[in-house]
This record gives C-alpha cells, sequence and structure tokens, in this order.
C-alpha cells in the first residue's frame, strides 16, 4: 500500500520512481502511466504479484531511456517489487480478488534479504553518485537549505567536506545494509535520519521517501533475514 501511494504520486507529478526521471529527461508518457495503473493495484490490493512483476520490468526500462546509472540509483524499486512479488498482500486488498502467483510465497525466506540488499545498494550508490564524485549537487543544495551544522557550531568545515562526508556517512549505511551486519542497529538510526528532513522541508519530502522509510521500518522490526549474510 505504501509503495502503491508512492507511486501514484510520482505519477501524478510526471516523474518515474524519482524527480530526475521525468519527461524532460526522455522519459515516456506511456511509462508514468503504467506507473500510475501499477500504483494503484497496489494501493487497492488488485492482482499485487502481477502488479509486482510489471514494477520489476518497469524498472528495467529505466535502463533502457536514462542509462546503468539511474537504473542502479533506483535500484530499491526492484528490491522492493520482488518483496511484494513473493510476499504478496493477505490482509488489504480488493475484497474477493484474491493475489495470484501464491507459490512465489515458497520463497518467503529470501523476500527480506532481497528488500535489505536493495536499500542498502541503492544507499550505497547514491552516496558515491551524488555527493562524493559529484559534490556540486551537494554543494548547490547547501547554499539553499543551510544543513551544514557543522558551520553553525563554529567548526571551520566547508561545504565541500560537509557533502564528501554526507557521502560517504550515506554510503556506510549502505554497506552496513549489504554485509548484513548490526541491521536493526542500521535501521534505527537511519529511521531517525529519514524523520529530520520531514520537518525541514514538509510533506512533500516524506512523499518522496515513504517506500524508504517504510523498507527500514521492516528491517528495524525483523532484521536482515536469514540469507545473504556476512555473518549469521
Amino acid at each position: 500500500m505504501v509503495m502503491g501511494a508512492f507511486l501514484l504520486i510520482a505519477a501524478t507529478h510526471e516523474y518515474l520512481f524519482s524527480p530526475n526521471l521525468d519527461l524532460h529527461a526522455g522519459i515516456p508518457l506511456a511509462l508514468i502511466v503504467i506507473e500510475l495503473i501499477i500504483g494503484l493495484a497496489l494501493l487497492v490490493g488488485i492482482y499485487d504479484r502481477i502488479a509486482a512483476f510489471a514494477l520489476a520490468l518497469l524498472w528495467a526500462s529505466v535502463w533502457a531511456y536514462a542509462g546503468p546509472v539511474a537504473a542502479i540509483e533506483d535500484i530499491w524499486v526492484l528490491s522492493t517489487a520482488l518483496f511484494i512479488a513473493i510476499m504478496g498482500n493477505d490482509y488489504f486488498r480488493f475484497p474477493g480478488i484474491a493475489s495470484p502467483i501464491a507459490f512465489m510465497r515458497r520463497y518467503e525466506t529470501y523476500a527480506l534479504p532481497i528488500l535489505r540488499i536493495g536499500s542498502g545498494a541503492t544507499l550505497l550508490v547514491l552516496g558515491f553518485s551524488e555527493k562524493i564524485l559529484h559534490p556540486e549537487y551537494g554543494i548547490n543544495f547547501l547554499a539553499q537549505y543551510h544543513w551544514n551544522f557543522m558551520q553553525n557550531v563554529g567548526i571551520p568545515y566547508s561545504d565541500y567536506l560537509f557533502t564528501l562526508s554526507a557521502g560517504s556517512v550515506e554510503a556506510i549505511f549502505g554497506a552496513v545494509f549489504l554485509l548484513g551486519i548490526a541491521t536493526r542497529l542500521n535501521a534505527l538510526v537511519l529511521a531517525v535520519v529519514f524523520t529530520i528532513p520531514i520537518f525541514i522541508l514538509g510533506p512533500l519530502e516524506l512523499a518522496g521517501h515513504m517506500p524508504h522509510f517504510a523498507a527500514v521500518i521492516l528491517l528495524l522490526l525483523f532484521g536482515a533475514g536469514e540469507h545473504f549474510r556476512l555473518v549469521r
């Protein structure tokens, strides 16, 4: 339901998964319409597993229209689609319409690790692509929003260094998820970090991070899962 609501918001704002993937970036309007249909199906609970597979294919289309970097930055979409395809929707679905492809439930033990790996990969890639390798994005953001709290407390800390530090921390969060170590602690700290911008940037920031926040809460509640962990 959270993913469905997010897709509806993204589609009505005419972008695919993230604001940089809009019509001006070469994303066809047909893909955004498909995003809208998938979001409605997930939100209402109609053939959720089929909608999840369609969502995975929709993510694959980003590779063709926006390139591999943009696709990998949104690889959380693929992991979320696989999670929904495996787990289905047993509680909040349209009355009388059961979830097909029920055999996917046999892979239930893989659902949470897949979600963790997708979330970790997204954080790791974004830490490099939007901050460490391209610090100008962060510097321009800090010029508009004065988030460099190091300067606010009187420490001589340039926006460039702050951007590199933020990217490094984001990449570390992602690496911890990928390795499957201290997952609940990592999720707890990340949940606090995700909450702070909501009070500064408003409801739109919450709408843009709803699926990420939901994934973090799942990892906080249920841990790393049984598979794909560095240590058990």
